[in-house]
Parts: structure tokens; C-alpha cells; sequence
């Protein structure tokens, strides 16, 4: 891998009562209003957005005006939240400097609320330049959803205003006095805002332009390496005093390493939560972390399973390789559900482009089923992953957060995710039991998902863009040049096992490719390669971003003596050579990215050239 994977994962204990799950908007708008107004001691929100309706008025007034709390932080998207609503001309950031900054009458407030707008990294180049408003957020995005209020703390892949207060299913799980988990979430949230654009400065009317990318994607990283480092050495230290046990490799500490089990409630009444950061231009990847440790959880039994919900379900490889090694139900949204309906310009086709991905989609999840929701004015946003280890039992762990395990999540937007887990038939996992039955409530399967192209005449350019992948969604590809004796069978049956043996199945996706003499990729040929360089054929595997996909890679170079030089390049899937040769002009150099080679020790290599193949 090109660069250190940076991907931390926190680990807490806290009593199964203290876990309370809000299942409509209306609760989920009392309860965000009740832990605004009883805020004592802090009162911190990030989100991406809030809206312009009287109800998100109401919420902001409070924080505002009315909460006693001395810190006082909002946090929100730069991108989204500057975006204008198109009937009447607000926006979040019109509204919160008008409600937080300001009283009833006007007057600025002595001792305001911090107001903080997150400009991602990602808005840089010609996006930045050519992409108008609402186009340019498909750059990258700040997505965290979360509210600390004290010691309590509210999580929710949810936005505070618009229809997620009133007909937008979607979820929240709020911890109550649980100040570990309540200290991290709000270092989480002072390093972001600390990041970002203090509105505040600007409540006399001068504009703040978006920061440069390299100087936020700085700051970003320095203030997370402080929260990480502050955690890391609480070996019984504050965290512990004030409230559970936290665990360091399952024991005594806030950090569990990548390799270490999730440690198992002491009893039915205690819940073990993981934390993680998401977060592709720093190199964390908590998503594919916390869904491997989910199937470690569930285990390998013939009853265990996974239901997974999604508004927008387009997991990338490493996701998609895991999701793949259960049986799983998959609950998204039909097109009426989707908030894109109807909606006007190129936009009005994203429904399109979803239906065509979750099609494909179980295609290759083969022991998958898909369920679409749809309730009559009713919208879906909900996302989660569930896991089973028995059939007809209720979950043993679950994922929660702003992601929805998709590309953008991956690799542009800024998200966080939690693991829970607890014990089969605890209080707690009855709470996620019926969030899953909830959904599937208003849901209906879908016996042959390949057939909704068709009934739902969905265009032939839709579905073109969609699996070309013209939005230019990456994956890893690594070569391997083999000698004349290792045949075919041989290869495929030394790869795949070792790569399932090392990763155990966790984020892998195996496609050969023989590319032989004839077929070697014009790219080869034109760094000057020539063919009494080769020494061998040229077989193709691509792996997914999960950590232990690097790992395998690793682990084959060093054991399988039939390989003599193993590279791995980023990539973009496209097929027409015209298309290679404008992104190899494009990108150049940087293109392709060379992890490590080894040289076997048989009698066979001896005489091999050492020419690094390489790009």
C-alpha cells in the first residue's frame, strides 16, 4: 500500500440500560430539542446540514438562545450548508447566523453559540472552478451526524431539519450518561470544527471564501492524531475514573488493535461499543474495520446472516467481498422512496442509477435477497448493518453512523461509524430487532430484482453511465508475472487459498485474468518494456481496500515461490483502450502505484532478470 493506513478503532463498555433507540422523526425531533435545552455543562452538533422549516427554527433558537450550556458548537458542511433552498432563497447558514447568532430582536448575542462550517478537502482542481452549487458536493462532503449533550450522546445517520423530522425513516440510538464515549464523540467534534470556517467572524457580513484543501486536510489530520493520541494513553487513567471499563486489546485501554478480537460483554447487561473515523484522503477506513469485526462477532455458523439497509447501496469491493461471505437481506429504498423522485434536471435519473447498481448488485451477492421500502409519502434514509449468528435470533452486533458503506463513503466524504455489540436476547438487541422489523414492515421482496430494468424502462444511457462506472469509482488490481511451468490451475488454486487463508475471507474479490504475450496491456509497452524482458505470463487479481487485502497481497509475494514480481496499481475499471489513454495522459506517473516485489528462492528463479516491472 502506497500510504500507512491511519484507521484507529476505540473501544468502550457500557451498561446495556443505557442504550435508548428512537424508531419515527417525531421522536427523534423531541428527543434532539430535550438534549439541546438540558444541556448543562456542553452542548455539540455535527451534522451536514440543517434545514429551513419551522422546526429546525425551533432547534437552532434553542441552541441559540435558550440552552444554559457554556460551550455551545454547531458544526455543518460548507458545500451543503451555503447551498440555497430553491423555493425560498435560505439556507442553513442564512438561518443559523439569524437563530444562534442573534436574539429575538435582532441584536447580536453577547456570548454566541459557535457556528462552524466544514469545507472539505476534496473541493479542489476543476471541480472547484467549474462544478456550480449542489453539483459540487459530489466532491466530498463533511457527513458525520451527531449530538453530545453532556455525558449523553446522540447518534443518527439522520440531518437535524427537513423531512428527517417528519417522514424520512431513518435511525437514532442515544447513549445516556456515558462519559467516554461522550469525551471522544466531542474531541471528534472540536477536531473538525477547529478545521473549518468560524461563521461567528463573519456575523458582520463579510464572506468567507472555501480554505485551501492542503491547509484543511493538514489541520484535519494534526487535530485527529491529537484525539487519537489523547485516547490511546488512558490506560485506567481519566476516561476509566469517570465512568466503565475501556478496553486496550480486550482489556485495560481505549485502543484495540487491527488483529485483536472484539471483546465479549461480561454479561447480558453490558454493551461493548467500537468507534472508528471514516475517511478515504486520510487513510481511514473504519467502515471495513468495524464490518469485519461485525462478522468476527457473528462467527461462522450455518445460521448466521445479515441485513443490511441503505438508501444509496453501492458498497465498494472490500464491503461487497464481506457482505458476500453471508447470506443477507438487503433493504433499500424504491424509487418513490428515494428523495430524488421526481425530481428536476439529470437528477431525476438518480433513482434510475440506483435501481441499475442494486441490481447488479445481487447479481454478485448470490445467497442475497432485496427488499424495497416504500410507505406512502414516506422517504428512506436509513442505513446499517445487522448480524445474526442463529436463525430467528435477534442481533448479537450492529453497525450505526452516517456512512452508507458506498464509494463516496470510502473515499471522499467524512464519516463516523460505531459498532455495538451485545448479547443475543439482551434489552438492547430486542431494541435493534425491531428496528429491523420496522423496515421490513413497509418493505416488499423483490423475487427477481433482475427483471426491475425492464419493468421499470429504465434508459439505455442510464444504465451505460451506471456500470461503466463514469463517476470514476476505483479499485485495487494486482499483476503478478509467473514463470511457463506454474499452469493456470496451479496459480488460481496457490492465490485463492492463500488470500482466503491469510484474510480469511474478509474483503477480498478474486477475478483472473491470463493477459498472456499478446494481450499484455499496451500501457506495459509504452514504458519501453520489450518482450525478452518477460519472463512468463501475466494473471490479474483485484483486491478490495480492506486492510487484510494488503496483507494477503504480502503474504502471497513471500510464500508463493511461482510468482517473480508482484506491483498493485489504483485503478479506474474502464475497458476502451481510448479511455486508458486518456486517464494514463491524465494522471501520469501517479497512476499506478508499485507496493512491493519479491523474488522466490527455487532452483526455477535463479536465472530470472531482476528488471523491476513495475510502473
Amino acid at each position: 500500500m502506497s500510504e500507512k493506513d491511519e484507521t484507529r478503532i476505540f473501544s468502550f463498555e457500557i451498561p446495556d440500560s443505557a442504550i435508548d433507540v428512537y424508531y419515527t422523526p417525531e421522536d427523534f425531533y423531541e428527543e434532539v430539542l430535550a438534549l439541546i435545552r438540558g444541556a448543562k455543562t456542553r452542548c455539540k452538533m455535527i451534522t451536514l446540514y440543517v434545514g429551513t422549516g419551522d422546526r429546525e427554527r425551533e432547534m437552532l433558537r434553542a441552541l441559540g438562545r435558550e440552552c444554559n450550556a457554556p460551550e455551545r458548537t454547531l458544526v455543518m458542511d460548507y458545500l451543503r450548508g451555503t447551498r440555497k433552498d430553491h423555493k425560498t432563497g435560505a439556507s442553513s447558514v442564512s438561518l443559523c447566523k439569524k437563530e444562534v447568532l442573534h436574539d429575538h430582536t435582532g441584536e447580536l448575542i453577547r456570548n454566541p453559540a459557535e457556528l462552524k462550517f466544514f469545507c472539505s478537502p476534496m473541493y479542489k482542481g476543476a471541480g472547484r472552478v467549474f462544478l456550480r452549487e449542489r453539483q459540487n458536493e459530489v466532491l466530498g462532503v463533511q457527513h458525520m451526524k451527531a449530538i453530545v449533550a453532556d455525558d449523553t450522546v446522540l447518534l443518527t445517520g439522520a440531518n437535524f431539519g427537513g423531512s428527517y423530522f417528519r417522514d424520512r425513516q431513518d435511525r437514532c440510538l442515544v447513549l445516556r450518561n456515558c462519559p467516554d464515549i461522550a469525551e471522544f464523540v466531542s474531541s471528534v467534534i472540536d477536531a473538525v470544527s477547529s478545521a473549518s470556517i468560524d461563521v461567528g467572524e463573519a456575523r458582520h457580513g463579510q464572506h468567507h471564501d472555501a480554505p485551501k484543501s492542503k491547509e484543511t486536510k493538514r489541520i484535519l489530520r494534526e487535530n485527529f492524531e491529537k484525539v487519537f493520541d489523547k485516547f490511546k494513553d488512558f490506560n485506567g487513567g481519566k476516561l476509566l475514573a469517570l465512568s466503565l471499563l475501556v478496553y486496550l486489546n480486550g482489556r485495560d485501554g481505549s485502543t484495540v488493535g487491527r488483529d485483536s478480537p472484539v471483546p465479549e460483554p461480561k454479561n447480558t447487561k453490558r454493551c461493548i461499543v467500537q468507534v472508528g473515523i471514516q475517511c478515504g484522503y486520510l487513510n481511514m477506513h473504519a467502515d471495513q474495520e468495524l464490518l469485519w469485526r461485525l462478522l468476527e462477532i457473528m462467527g461462522d455458523g450455518d445460521g448466521s446472516r445479515l441485513v443490511m439497509a441503505s438508501g444509496y447501496a453501492n458498497p465498494p469491493p472490500g464491503i461487497e467481498g464481506m457482505l458476500a461471505s453471508r447470506p443477507i437481506d438487503v433493504i433499500v429504498a424504491c424509487p418513490k422512496a428515494n428523495s430524488f423522485y421526481k425530481s428536476g434536471g439529470l437528477s431525476q435519473h438518480i433513482p434510475d442509477m440506483y435501481t441499475t447498481m442494486e441490481v447488479d448488485l445481487m447479481k454478485r451477492l448470490t445467497r442475497g435477497t432485496l427488499h424495497e421500502y416504500e410507505r406512502p409519502y414516506w422517504t428512506f434514509h436509513a442505513k446499517g448493518i445487522w448480524g445474526y449468528r442463529s436463525v430467528g435470533s435477534t442481533p448479537v452486533g450492529c453497525l450505526v453512523g452516517s456512512s452508507n458503506y458506498g464509494y463516496r463513503a470510502r473515499d471522499r466524504d467524512l464519516e463516523m461509524s460505531f459498532l455495538f455489540r451485545t448479547k443475543e436476547g439482551s434489552a438492547f438487541s430486542g431494541k435493534l430487532q425491531k428496528e429491523v422489523d420496522n423496515m421490513m414492515e413497509y418493505s416488499s421482496t423483490v423475487p427477481t430484482p433482475s427483471e426491475l430494468i425492464t419493468a421499470r424502462n429504465i434508459p439505455a444511457w442510464v444504465q451505460t453511465f451506471t456500470r461503466n462506472d463514469l463517476l470514476g469509482m476505483p479499485f485495487y488490481r494486482t499483476y503478478f508475472l509467473v514463470h511457463n511451468e506454474v499452469t493456470n490451475h496451479e496459480l488460481r488454486c496457490l492465490v485463492k487459498e492463500m488470500a482466503r487463508a491469510v484474510t480469511n475471507n474478509r474483503g477480498v474479490v478474486f477475478s483472473f485474468e491470463d493477459l498472456g504475450w499478446r494481450n499484455l496491456p499496451y500501457f506495459l509497452l509504452k514504458q519501453g518494456y520489450r518482450r525478452k524482458f518477460f519472463y512468463g505470463r501475466w494473471f490479474t487479481m483485484n483486491f478490495g481496500a480492506h486492510p487484510a487485502s494488503w496483507n494477503a497481497i504480502e503474504e502471497i509475494g513471500r510464500h508463493n515461490t511461482g510468482i517473480l514480481r508482484l506491483s498493485t496499481e489504483k485503478v479506474t475499471p474502464y475497458n476502451n483502450m481510448w479511455k486508458l489513454r486518456y486517464l494514463r495522459t491524465r494522471l501520469g506517473s501517479t497512476f499506478y502505484k508499485p507496493i512491493s516485489f519479491y523474488t522466490g528462492t527455487t532452483e526455477k528463479e535463479t536465472n530470472m532478470p531482476n528488471e523491476d516491472f513495475s510502473i
